[in-house]
């Protein structure tokens, strides 16, 4: 039982009081959206779970954030991480309880998605160029956006296997 804690109802008992059930239970954090970000990027995160109160923070590797409370379930902050990797996000409510940890990844760089049919024959052509379709741009441009798009699903399931 964390010290906060331990004095709420240290003091509640001298008071003559019952300190409530739900005073006890630590919040859960059960989701992150956007789970990933860009490394030197300031990125609002939403942060999902159950028992948060107007106090609770998020807390990034250890260290509190300014967090803004948007309900019993759901808390945002701002992410801006210097570094490349993983980060223990969890919240804490204002009695000091602390969640389970939820990992935020962050990434050198933002994927960019895949084009699609509702992108111009030009816009296609170039992500292919831009992710290393060997082929000259002279060569895409007289193919139909449907066979760009077919390679560029080519493209897609040859680098997930």
């Amino acid at each position: 039982m964390s010290t906060r804690i331990r004095d709420l109802v240290a003091a509640d008992a001298a008071a003559g009081g019952s300190v409530p059930p739900d005073l006890l239970v630590p919040p859960t954090a059960t989701l992150l959206s956007p789970t990933s970000v860009v490394v030197n990027v300031a990125t609002p995160v939403t942060v999902t779970g159950t028992g948060f109160d107007a106090g609770t923070r998020v807390v990034v590797d250890g260290i509190a954030q300014p967090t803004t409370y948007l309900s019993p379930t759901q808390v945002r902050y701002s992410a801006l991480a210097d570094a490349v990797g993983a980060q223990d996000v969890r919240v804490r409510r204002s009695t000091g309880l602390p969640s389970n940890a939820l990992t935020l990844t962050v990434t050198a760089t933002q994927e960019e998605p895949a084009p699609t049919s509702s992108n111009t024959k030009g816009e296609i052509v170039a992500w292919l160029l831009a992710h290393g379709v060997d082929l000259d741009e002279a060569a895409l441009n007289e193919l139909t956006k449907a066979e760009l798009l077919v390679i560029v699903g080519e493209l897609l399931n040859d680098q997930k296997g």
